[in-house]
């Protein structure tokens, strides 16, 4: 008997909140301004400061271990 294949939150959670946050902040930075405008650019600049620190991070590791 086969189980169905289940969704794997724990992997692609993350990706898929990022993708979403900068879809966010690329719509509001084409359809609105005043206050949207400093919330896009908020939006937009999570995923390379994820990406920075994750960077950062997996460099430090690997530097300590040899």
């Amino acid at each position: 008997m086969k189980t169905q294949p289940r969704f794997n939150w724990q992997l692609w959670g993350w990706p898929l909140g990022l993708g979403l946050l900068t879809l966010l902040g690329l719509l509001l930075a084409l359809v609105a301004d005043g206050w949207a405008d400093l919330l896009a650019s908020a939006a937009l600049a999570v995923l390379p400061t994820v990406a920075v620190v994750f960077g950062l991070r997996g460099r430090r590791r690997r530097d300590s271990s040899g």
